[in-house]
């Protein structure tokens, strides 16, 4: 089965252009100038932009500065081995003179940490 989207906005991240883009299954098959055609299903995209989906966009990029700080371990077996006055004393070393917001909970560090390993 083909969608056919017709005179969407579509951008390739320096510019934007209309276009008609033709769907089939769950993947972008072709993209088109602006044109018309008989398809399954049309969708009129007149003013709307059409994005790619975003697979797995979830960052915390605001904990970057926290890269290397522990070695990447096992939850429990970090958890079991960290000295906590010492982590939060590097943290705090570490944000001293920028503008990123200082954790202060041992939540947060889990947190992050928690994600990577997944």
């Amino acid at each position: 089965m083909s969608v056919f989207i017709h005179n969407v906005l579509i951008s390739d991240g320096d510019s934007t252009a209309s276009a008609s883009v033709e769907l089939k299954g769950d993947r972008i098959y072709q993209v088109y100038s602006p044109i018309d055609a008989t398809v399954d299903t049309f969708i009129d995209g007149r003013d709307k932009l059409l994005l790619p989906g975003f697979v797995n966009a979830h960052t915390h990029s605001s904990q970057v500065w926290q890269c290397g700080l522990i070695l990447q371990r096992p939850l429990e077996v970090w958890l079991a081995d960290v000295d906590v006055a010492a982590l939060y004393q590097e943290l705090r070393d570490r944000t001293r003179h920028t503008d990123l917001p200082q954790f202060r909970t041992l939540n947060s560090i889990e947190a992050h940490y928690r994600q990577m390993l997944l």
